[in-house]
């Protein structure tokens, strides 16, 4: 069974620690412009930046996002 990324989670996963676009920003590393990317599905995360953000969340790497089943024949 395959998934592809469905919506991005992060904007809630933020919200249930009471934490910003911006915070986010600043304990990654990372451009308060690609976490909004990230946030409006702009851009989808690779794993180990997923990860990262999981780790400091306190959440899951598969929980920032929704996953939808891949139908047959789909890539």
């Amino acid at each position: 069974m395959s998934y592809n990324f469905g919506k991005c989670l992060l904007l809630d996963r933020l919200r249930e620690v009471d934490m910003r676009q911006v915070d986010l920003a600043r304990k990654s590393g990372r451009s308060k412009q690609i976490i909004n990317d990230y946030c409006h599905d702009r851009k989808h995360m690779a794993l180990p930046t997923a990860a990262e953000f999981a780790h400091i969340l306190g959440c899951t790497a598969e929980s920032l996002y929704e996953w939808v089943e891949k139908g047959e024949g789909e890539e």
